[in-house]
């Protein structure tokens, strides 16, 4: 596993451990707490009775034999399970999307096409550190097509690249709205569905 899974894992990792620490009703404010005997995957394998100790956000331990510090909050994971926040890789987002998946444990959205001042807008407030309550975005912003390609059937003002030169155009552009990635579509729509536009 390289060295950036595994800080991605430890992070959904302290974000489940936060979700227990909410529903078991004990304060945050705490800045050491231990979760004792739950099951935890941590993205390679099954734990099932296993400690994990946080601290200021940080996971310093995850296992059977951690050793809790004096002091530290202690909740009981009997029953529950610890994992990995999951990845959306194909989705839409909207405003109050990135709080819905939040809820559903998804805590990075892949978004495939998306309006780009709201993509600045979650992108600003991530790099400040200031996206809480919220999944992770990554993001295209907007997707580039053929002329006829899919995308310009929904009579949304979609780019298309006809020449060499329209895609460094295009790319320079998504570079500096901010873009994660670039988001290519290769093929025409269908006859029959241009004719049922």
């Amino acid at each position: 596993m390289r060295r950036s899974d595994k800080k991605i894992i430890t992070s959904f990792l302290v974000l489940s451990c936060i979700f227990l620490l909410k529903d078991s009703g004990i304060s945050q404010s705490s800045s050491v707490f231990a979760v004792r005997d739950a099951r935890v995957f941590d993205g390679e394998r099954v734990l099932e009775k296993a400690v994990v100790v946080v601290k200021d956000g940080i996971i310093l331990g995850v296992g059977a034999g951690i050793l809790i510090p004096e002091g530290a909050t202690i909740i009981d994971g009997s029953g529950k399970t610890l994992l990995p926040g999951l990845i959306d890789s194909h989705t839409h987002i909207s405003p109050g999307s990135l709080e819905q998946s939040l809820v559903f444990g998804v805590t990075t959205d892949i978004d495939m096409f998306m309006d780009v001042s709201y993509m600045k807008e979650v992108k600003k407030l991530q790099a400040e550190g200031k996206n809480t309550g919220r999944a992770d975005l990554i993001s295209p912003g907007t997707l580039v097509t053929a002329p006829g390609g899919h995308g310009t059937q929904y009579g949304l003002p979609i780019p298309t690249i006809k020449t060499p030169a329209d895609a460094q155009v295009f790319v320079d552009a998504r570079i500096a709205e901010g873009a994660d990635f670039i988001k290519i579509i290769y093929g025409i729509v269908a006859p029959r569905a241009i004719r049922n536009r």
